[in-house]
């Protein structure tokens, strides 16, 4: 598979010019990097990232190393983690010869003491017999100690292994704090090293870290810690993909609400990039097709634009338009229908309907509460529902024109009306061209009203599936 395959929301333009600053930044400069990716949840960091890293390897002549701080998260130590996560994919770049070989295992020399466990091993999990071997003198032990003797010492003995352990295991504390900060500037200057031996091109070897603002936040705390210090290594560029804003909260939930958690944030790193917000209609149109087979009872019932054509796309794009609704609330009103469609298999459902009401519950909460009172399912007369005072003050102040679905000369907010009087078995006609959504609608549940959800009752729907709350 290609970089960038399916590339909807034009990532690959991007990925393209970043590589083009970072690539001619390391020419100049030669110096170490680390580059912050912000995006929320859902996003597309993680297909950003690992589609970059095949661009970057395959046409760019770059090494990438990729590290998912998710899947670690299980891990007590994260160092020993993204250390031999390194470790292993720096192998498959190594040309066992000459100075390369030399640096390759000089560096991984310096990581065994940390894939091994560290000193402080000899003492955790170990029995008071282990741990006398490990601290006591090599002084004589009395011979033929009685059972009441041995009885009557073995408080004192006690006393006296754990006041020894105390004072052993703060030297030997120190004493390894002093040889992780040896082994990871001596790992440092080899990954340096061996940076500038395994590149043909003049390029910097890259390393991701993905799915940061996923792990917990003690581990992610941890994780920047203790590789803040491989930052300072010269042809290595680090990318560190996050939700920052997420990540600072919880951050926050460790050091307290009075913690700057951006700004603790913002000084591991050099630089942020944002991604260029996407075309709110690529984006819907992306969520929607990712998985088709969830919506084929979706009907758009736009002449001449199939579901797979961006049907749904320009549907729910036009809507958010319409209600200045953002990509989260667009993601958030998609998992509203996605829960809806897989909840219901076995009816059909009216696309744009439904969509107005989603993104009406999601980014506007007040004008999803007067649509029910529009809409009101046990309303028998719609006839001159457009003086109505509850309407004027829906759609007081918006441009009539910002409620058309561009190109269609349809509106938005009378067609989703319409779609229900037409359930309702009312006339429709007057206000409406002859492709219109509504009397598209009319038109199909002449003969298959049996196969749809009744629009009715839309709003019940909507309410239970809500209950499931996105957490992107």
């Amino acid at each position: 598979m290609e970089a960038f395959e399916g590339d909807k929301l034009n990532r690959k333009k991007e990925a393209i010019e970043v590589t083009d600053y970072l690539i001619n930044r390391y020419t100049v400069k030669q110096d170490a990097f680390v580059l912050n990716l912000d995006a929320d949840w859902g996003f597309g960091k993680t297909y950003f990232l690992q589609n970059w890293q095949k661009y970057l390897e395959s046409e760019r002549k770059c090494k990438v190393i990729y590290f998912n701080a998710w899947k670690h998260d299980f891990s007590q130590d994260p160092l020993i983690s993204f250390m031999t996560s390194v470790e292993n994919q720096l192998s498959q770049y190594i040309n066992l010869k000459g100075e390369t070989q030399s640096y390759w295992r000089k560096m991984r020399d310096e990581a065994l003491p940390f894939l091994a466990g560290a000193i402080t091993k000899k003492v955790v999990g170990a029995s008071i017999d282990e741990i006398k071997e490990v601290f006591e003198s090599d002084e004589e032990q009395p011979e033929g100690e009685t059972e009441e003797e041995k009885a009557n010492n073995s408080e004192s003995e006690l006393a006296k292994v754990t006041s020894a352990l105390s004072a052993k295991a703060t030297k030997l504390a120190l004493a390894e704090q002093k040889q992780i900060e040896k082994q990871i500037h001596k790992f440092t200057e080899n990954l340096e090293k061996l940076s500038k031996n395994i590149n043909d091109a003049n390029v910097p070897l890259f390393i991701f870290i993905d799915e940061l603002d996923r792990c917990r936040p003690s581990f992610a705390i941890q994780l920047l810690e203790v590789i803040k210090h491989l930052f300072s290594a010269k042809g290595v560029y680090f990318v560190i993909a996050t939700a920052s804003g997420q990540l600072s909260e919880a951050i926050k939930a460790v050091y307290g609400q009075g913690f700057d958690g951006a700004k603790y944030l913002n000084r591991f790193f050099d630089q942020t990039y944002h991604f260029v917000s996407p075309d709110t209609s690529n984006f819907a149109s992306l969520l929607f097709n990712e998985n088709p087979a969830i919506f084929e009872n979706f009907d758009s019932f736009i002449i001449d634009v199939p579901w797979d054509k961006n049907g749904a796309g320009i549907l729910v794009s036009e809507i958010a338009n319409w209600l200045n609704a953002g990509l989260r609330d667009i993601k958030q009103s998609y998992s509203i229908m996605e829960c809806i469609a897989l909840s219901n298999r076995k009816k059909r459902f009216v696309t744009l309907s439904l969509s107005l009401l989603c993104l009406a519950k999601v980014s506007q909460p007040e004008v999803y509460e007067e649509l029910k009172v529009i809409l009101d399912p046990e309303r028998k007369d719609y006839g001159g529902l457009e003086d109505a005072p509850e309407f004027k003050k829906l759609i007081k102040g918006i441009n009539p024109h910002k409620r058309l679905i561009k190109g269609f000369e349809q509106d938005i907010f009378m067609e989703s009306l319409l779609v229900l009087i037409a359930w309702n078995e009312g006339n429709v006609t007057p206000h409406t061209n002859p492709n219109s959504v509504s009397l598209q609608f009319k038109s199909k549940i002449r003969h298959y009203k049996n196969e749809y959800y009744p629009v009715n009752k839309y709003f019940e729907l909507i309410e239970s599936a809500a209950r499931f709350k996105s957490n992107a």
